[in-house]
């Protein structure tokens, strides 16, 4: 088969979501103990306001503010002691004028108090009686009843990765449960009669499979999990057979190798071949990756990936990440990068958006960002790379002391 037309990223993200929106990710109830890094299925909202009653934000004294008009360490106001709120239970205590209460950090404002005053700006003359010597106005030191959270928040919206933080915020309104997409099972399938496992000794002219290694990290680092990996031969049957026993046990088949246009490469032939919509993407305008294939087929993901090392891994970070990001309805959130300045002239591809893998250098404050120029193929890119810089399709180049954007994840 011939390329199809080599779509820039932004377009085959686009078809993607044309054709892998309508994948179906199963839901499941989980604890939120096993919640982290995982992605809600639904908006949660409160059905609570946080906080439910007005409260003190420190230790002090809760009081009529208008009673400490004009205080000052020069010219204190003294009020009265008439009480102690306790942690934990309902203040019966009622503030009014010329006294005030004792309260601890999270303890109920009583009835008539409109401000806290921090202890520090207090002195106890006696047992029942306080120097004030600062001023308060209303509300101060106080959080009230919904300042924080009101009834029907959204706390985590739909497609939220979970972290500790909302963990504390659910639990904080009394969901203990709640409902997440279970992890997109993928199956990756290396292709070439090369490849051999890693612990295999080999011969001359053998490589070591390192593709559904690295993919299947990146798998996991993006909400799935890998429930299989094997290797097959560079022939048609062989390729289609493995697939056709994981179509449909599994959300994504990722083949590595057999994408390009090589009389051995049937990759594209074999992910056509299994019904609508079937192929959409056999060729990206990327440096390196040209070779990528993308089709859909009986609710599931296929994916046909380079087989150089470098290339499958770049091709995944940008088009893998898009695809879990549709698959468990990720919300938007602002890609991750560090800016740079550049230490080597880099040359764009005609035609093509180019990655270029490399490592950062922090120097007198400032970053520096050194490319790997090596071939595709090259593997010590990928235990070496910190992160990348993307050359944008219709540059020539970007000049050496420029500064760059490294994109880390």
């Amino acid at each position: 088969m011939k390329f199809l037309k080599a779509y820039n990223p932004d377009r085959i993200k686009e078809m993607m979501r044309e054709h892998f929106s309508n994948i179906e990710i199963e839901t499941e109830i989980i604890h939120i103990s096993e919640a982290q890094y995982r992605y809600s299925s639904m908006d949660i909202m409160s059905s609570v306001n946080i906080p439910d009653f007005n409260k003190s934000t420190v230790d002090g004294y809760a009081l009529m503010s208008s009673d400490t008009r004009g205080a000052s360490e020069s010219m204190p106001v003294f009020l009265d002691v008439s009480g102690e709120v306790l942690m934990g239970t309902e203040s019966h205590t009622e503030v009014v004028e010329n006294t005030c209460v004792y309260i601890p950090t999270g303890g109920m404002i009583p009835k008539g108090a409109d401000a806290v005053v921090m202890i520090e700006y207090t002195e106890k003359l006696k047992e029942d009686t306080v120097a004030v010597n600062m001023a308060m106005h209303p509300g101060k030191n106080i959080i009230y009843i919904g300042e924080d959270i009101n009834v029907d928040d959204i706390i985590v919206k739909k497609g939220r990765k979970i972290t500790a933080f909302d963990m504390g915020a659910l639990s904080a309104i009394g969901v203990s449960e709640i409902s997440v997409f279970k992890k997109p099972k993928a199956v990756i399938i290396s292709s070439g009669d090369e490849i051999r496992k890693p612990e295999v000794e080999i011969k001359l002219g053998e490589v070591r499979d390192i593709n559904s290694f690295v993919v299947g990290a990146l798998i996991e680092k993006y909400g799935g999990e890998v429930i299989y990996k094997s290797i097959v031969n560079d022939d048609e049957g062989s390729l289609f057979n493995e697939v056709e026993k994981w179509i449909d046990k599994t959300d994504i088949v990722i083949v590595s190798g057999g994408s390009s246009a090589g009389i051995k490469d049937v990759t594209a032939e074999v992910l056509d071949s299994f019904g609508e919509p079937g192929l959409f993407v056999h060729g990206a305008a990327v440096k390196p990756g040209k070779p990528t294939i993308m089709s859909c087929a009986r609710n599931t993901a296929l994916l046909g990936l380079p087989g150089h090392p470098g290339s499958s891994s770049i091709i995944f970070t940008i088009f893998g990440k898009e695809l879990f990001k549709i698959l468990l309805k990720k919300e938007e959130t602002m890609a991750f990068y560090i800016e740079a300045e550049l230490t080597y002239n880099l040359t764009g591809a005609p035609g093509k958006e180019t990655y270029v893998m490399g490592t950062l250098e922090l120097n007198d404050g400032k970053y520096l960002f050194n490319p790997l120029i090596k071939k595709s193929a090259a593997i010590s890119q990928l235990s070496k790379s910190e992160g990348y810089v993307v050359i944008k399709s219709g540059t020539e180049g970007i000049q050496k002391g420029n500064i760059v954007k490294v994109y880390t994840e």
